[in-house]
């Protein structure tokens, strides 16, 4: 049993590698929680077993071409479409219990969920937040409808152009176009 977390480890490492992107040494360090020394360590057991290992600017991969890639990703991976099914799934359940937690984790450790803001915001809040997400992407204004101004304590439509998000995403940071002022 002493070697399963090592098993666990060589897995999420050989996951992070065959995504489209690429990582640092640094990254998969700081991901893994593991020294980057180990990082090299665990590289060269994967070349070792037959795996291309490839490093562009500094980001690491492994090779689409490798060989038993085809077959280990067909088992380990989902496709982008089916970890958000899975997100949503995940969402719908109604309590905060530790196998749900324990299933997001899970889920965003293998796979980069940006825009995806499980583990901190309630059930009926995350379509809001990702809406908020997509347009901090994608640089584009949203309506606020029947927004209430803690400032002004007027309640009222509202164009913003949304920037970032504070800590747990409790707040957004907007530019209003129409005051030229930045609100949260």
């Amino acid at each position: 049993m002493a070697d399963q977390p090592k098993l666990e480890r060589l897995l999420r490492l050989l996951m992070m590698l065959s995504g489209s992107f690429g990582n640092s040494v640094h990254e998969i360090a700081l991901r893994l929680e593991m020294s980057e020394r180990t990082v090299y360590r665990y590289l060269e057991t994967l070349r070792d077993a037959g795996f291309i290992i490839t490093r562009n600017d500094n980001l690491i991969k492994v090779d689409k071409e490798s060989p038993y890639l085809k077959d280990i990703s067909d088992l380990l991976h989902f496709t982008r479409e089916e970890a958000w099914i899975l997100n949503r799934a995940i969402l719908a359940l109604d309590d905060e219990t530790y196998i749900k937690q324990n299933l997001a984790r899970k889920l965003y450790a293998m796979y980069d969920l940006k825009g995806v803001p499980y583990p901190v915001v309630k059930k009926e809040n995350s379509e809001k937040v990702i809406s908020m997400i997509r347009a901090i992407e994608n640089k584009k204004c949203v309506k606020l409808t029947g927004y209430h101004s803690s400032n002004s304590s007027t309640v009222a439509d509202r164009v913003t152009e949304p920037f970032e998000f504070t800590l747990n995403y409790s707040f957004v940071w907007c530019f209003e176009p129409e005051s030229r002022q930045i609100n949260y």
